[in-house]
């Protein structure tokens, strides 16, 4: 259920979930616990939300977004280990 740029490298292990998104997204795996995750918009540009890091999960609120593609990028020791794109939609 995710669109276009997929990209992941060997081991991330990193599962999204509920795609298409409504007001969160949940990044879950062991790759998750010490990495930074961003979210940018189709121009490419990072948009701030809070993240609530859990221990091999993060919590995206997307609820300040409006309908749209999305990607989200999951960075450890300033590689990026897993980025997928996203759909945002309110039902």
């Amino acid at each position: 259920n995710t669109i276009s740029f997929n990209t992941a490298i060997n081991g991330s292990d990193i599962v999204a979930y509920t795609i298409p998104a409504e007001n969160q997204l949940t990044l879950s795996g062991l790759a998750v616990k010490g990495a930074e995750i961003q979210v940018l918009n189709a121009l490419g540009q990072v948009i701030n939300l809070p993240v609530n890091y859990q221990f091999e999960s993060a919590e995206i609120d997307l609820s300040a977004l409006p309908n749209g593609y999305y990607m989200y990028k999951v960075i450890k020791n300033g590689q990026i280990i897993q980025a997928k794109s996203f759909i945002r939609e309110i039902r």
